[in-house]
C-alpha cells in the first residue's frame, strides 16, 4: 500500500512538472528550474522502478500489483517520457535515458506476464488523454501568462508580497531598507553604459549604507554589456533571493548569456540560490568571454551543479572554475570530468573529489590541459616573434651602415685643473652596453635558428617530464 502511494505521488509530480516545462518553454528565467524539477521526478521514478525490478526478481506478483491490472501507472510514465520535449541543454541528460530504460524493463516484464494487450490499450488511452489536456489549455491565457513572466524578467521592480512566504516577506521588508527607489529608477532608465558612468560616484558612495543601490547599478552594467566592466566581484556580499529582488541575481544570470566583456565572475559566498544557478548554467553555453567563475559556498543542489558542469563543457573560454562547499556526488564528478575533456582551456578546477579513481582521472586531465595551454602560449610567442622578425632584422642593418660611415668624434678631454672622473663612468658603461647590443644583433644575424632550437628543446623536455609523470601514476594505480 505504501509503495502504491509513493508511485502515485511521483506520477502526480511528473505530470505537474511536465506542465510547467510546457508553460515556461519561452522563459529564460523559469524554464531551467522547471526542467530541473522535472528531471528530479524522473530520477525518483527511475529509482522506484529499478528497486521494484530488483526486489521482485523472485516473485513478480508485487510488481504486477503496482504496475499491472489496467497498466495505467506505467502507461502514464511512458506518455510523459514520450511527450515532454526538453531544451537543448537537458535533452541529453542521462536521467531521461535511464528512466526510459527502467520503464522499458517494466513493460517487458508485464508483456511476459501476458499483459501486453492491456499495456498497449492503456498507453493509447493515456496518450490521447495527455494530448487532450494539453490542447484544452486556453492558448490566450497561456500567452498572457508567458508575457507577464517575460515582463517581470525584463523590468520588474515591485515584488508581489502577497505571493511570498512569511520568511520571504520579512526578507523583503529588510531588503527594502537597502536601496533607494528613486536611484533604482534612474539606473533602469539608462540605456547605454555611458549613461551609467554619471551615477558611478553616487553608487559607490552609497555602498556602505545602501548596498542594494550599488548591486543593482553593477548588475545593470553587466546587462548593458559595459566594456569597462571586466571583473565582476560580489564576493562575501549577500544577495537577496531572486523572488525578493529580481533585479540582481536573476537578472545577472540572464545577462551573462550575452555579455562579451566580463572575464572574472566572482560570486563566492553571495547567497546564490539554486534557481539562479540553473539560469547561469544555461548562460554559460552561450558566453564566450568568461574566463574565471567562482561560486564557492552557495546553496546549490547536485542536479544544478551538474548542469553548470555540462554548460562548462560547451563553453570553450572558461579557464578556472571554483565550486567548493556547494554540492557533490558521483554524477557531478562525472560531469566535471567530461567538462575537462571537452574544454581544453579549463586548467583549474576547485571541486572536492573523494573518489580515488575520479581524482586520478581529473588530475591527469588537468595536467594535459595545462600542458596544452603552455603549448598554445609558446606557439603564440613564436607567432609574435615571426611577425616582428622582419622589423627586428632591419634594425641591425641600419645600425651597421651608420657605423660603417664613421664613428662620432671622441669627446674632448676635460682640463686637468678640473677633472671629473665620476662623470666619465656613465659614458664607459654606455659604450659597453652599446657593444653588447651590437654583439647580440650580430649573433642574431649569424644564428637565426638558435632561439627556435632552444625552444624546441624545452618543449621536448616538458613532454618527456609529462610522460614520466603519467607512467609513474599508472604504476602507482597498478600497485594499488
Amino acid at each position: 500500500m505504501a509503495s502504491e502511494k509513493r508511485i502515485d505521488d511521483i506520477l502526480c509530480k511528473m505530470e505537474s512538472t511536465s506542465a510547467k516545462v510546457e508553460l515556461y518553454k519561452t522563459s529564460k528565467v523559469k524554464l531551467p528550474m522547471a526542467e530541473l524539477d522535472y528531471l528530479k521526478t524522473l530520477e525518483d521514478a527511475r529509482d522506484f522502478m529499478t528497486m521494484m525490478v530488483t526486489k521482485t526478481s523472485e516473485n513478480r506478483q508485487q510488481l504486477a500489483d503496482i504496475f499491472g491490472g489496467d497498466c495505467s501507472r506505467i502507461a502514464r510514465i511512458r506518455t510523459v517520457l514520450d511527450e515532454v520535449v526538453l531544451s537543448e541543454m537537458n535533452c541529453q541528460d542521462q536521467r531521461v535515458r535511464t528512466c526510459t530504460e527502467a520503464c522499458e524493463t517494466i513493460e517487458k516484464v508485464l508483456e511476459d506476464m501476458g499483459l501486453g494487450w492491456c499495456l498497449k490499450k492503456a498507453q493509447s488511452e493515456e496518450k490521447a488523454s495527455f494530448t487532450k489536456r494539453r490542447s484544452s489549455i486556453d492558448r490566450e491565457d497561456l500567452l498572457k501568462a508567458v508575457q507577464q513572466i517575460e515582463g517581470q524578467e525584463a523590468s520588474a521592480v515591485e515584488v508581489d508580497e502577497d505571493a511570498l512566504s512569511p520568511k520571504a516577506k520579512s526578507e523583503a521588508a529588510a531588503w527594502s531598507q537597502c536601496y533607494d527607489k528613486d536611484f533604482v529608477q534612474r539606473v533602469l532608465a539608462c540605456q547605454e553604459p555611458v549613461e551609467l558612468q554619471a551615477l558611478e560616484q553616487e553608487a559607490v558612495a552609497s555602498k556602505t549604507t545602501k548596498l542594494g543601490n550599488w548591486m543593482i547599478w553593477m548588475v545593470h552594467r553587466a546587462h548593458l554589456d559595459d566594456p569597462t566592466l571586466v571583473k565582476f566581484d560580489f564576493t562575501n556580499l549577500k544577495m537577496p533571493d531572486g523572488n525578493v529582488e529580481p533585479l540582481i541575481s536573476p537578472k545577472l544570470a540572464v545577462a551573462m548569456e550575452s555579455n562579451t566583456h566580463i572575464e572574472n565572475l566572482l560570486m563566492g559566498c553571495t547567497n546564490l540560490r539554486d534557481q539562479e544557478a540553473a539560469i547561469l548554467a544555461v548562460s554559460l553555453r552561450s558566453n564566450h568571454s568568461l574566463k574565471v567563475l567562482n561560486i564557492d559556498t552557495n546553496a546549490i543542489q547536485p542536479l544544478t551543479l551538474e548542469s553548470i558542469a555540462n554548460g562548462t563543457s560547451v563553453n570553450q573560454a572558461l579557464q578556472e572554475l571554483r565550486c567548493n562547499n556547494t554540492a557533490s556526488g558521483r554524477l557531478v564528478t562525472e560531469a566535471f570530468l567530461h567538462a575537462l575533456k571537452s574544454n581544453p582551456s579549463l586548467c583549474k578546477l576547485g571541486y572536492p573529489v573523494t573518489d580515488a579513481y575520479f581524482r586520478g582521472e581529473i588530475d591527469k586531465q588537468l595536467t594535459r590541459n595545462n600542458d596544452a595551454a603552455r603549448k598554445r602560449r609558446l606557439e603564440e610567442k613564436r607567432r609574435r616573434e615571426a611577425e616582428g622578425g622582419a622589423e627586428k632584422s632591419e634594425t641591425p642593418k641600419v645600425q651597421a651602415k651608420t657605423q660603417s660611415a664613421g664613428y662620432p668624434a671622441a669627446k674632448p678631454t676635460p682640463p686637468a685643473a678640473t677633472p671629473k672622473p665620476a662623470e666619465a663612468e656613465p659614458s664607459v658603461q654606455s659604450a659597453v652596453a652599446e657593444g653588447e647590443e651590437k654583439a647580440e644583433a650580430k649573433l642574431e644575424d649569424e644564428k637565426p635558428g638558435a632561439r627556435e632550437a632552444q625552444e624546441a628543446q624545452e618543449l621536448q623536455k616538458g613532454q618527456e617530464a609529462q610522460e614520466a609523470q603519467e607512467a609513474k601514476k599508472a604504476k602507482e594505480d597498478q600497485e594499488a
